[in-house]
């Protein structure tokens, strides 16, 4: 085979460790996300316990249980279908909607945790 005629080849194996490394981060980003799920309804548990923001439990129970159904069912998305490339910008999407849900949470102090949006930009990036 000539050299002309490999690159084709180079091209269909270049794609495919593409989309297996997609296909990775949008795995590794569910994983994360379970542990942020975690820590955003632990942060306002403590916050509403602490009296520090009235959180109301509707809102705290509200946000887990959409926030585990989403994170459950990408997980299955991405188990029965093939892979897609925008299964990459909908995690993204989702991770930065649970933290911009905490931030919402916690009023007039969730400023502080604004460093919490690089998260998701910084997955994407490695």
């Amino acid at each position: 085979m000539s050299g002309l005629e490999a690159f084709p080849e180079l091209s269909d194996q270049f794609a495919a460790e593409r989309r297996a490394k997609q296909r990775q981060f949008v795995l590794a980003g569910i994983q994360s996300r379970w542990r942020l799920i975690g820590l955003g309804v632990l942060l306002l548990v403590a916050v509403r316990l602490f009296d520090v923001i009235q959180v109301g439990w509707g809102f705290l129970f509200g946000f887990a249980a959409v926030s585990l159904a989403v994170n459950f069912g990408l997980g299955q998305l991405l188990q029965a279908t093939a892979f897609r490339g925008a299964y990459v910008p909908l995690t993204l999407a989702c991770g930065a909607a649970m933290i911009s849900v905490v931030l919402y949470a916690l009023d007039g102090t969730g400023y502080v945790l604004y460093g919490a949006y690089l998260i998701a930009p910084l997955q994407a990036a490695l």
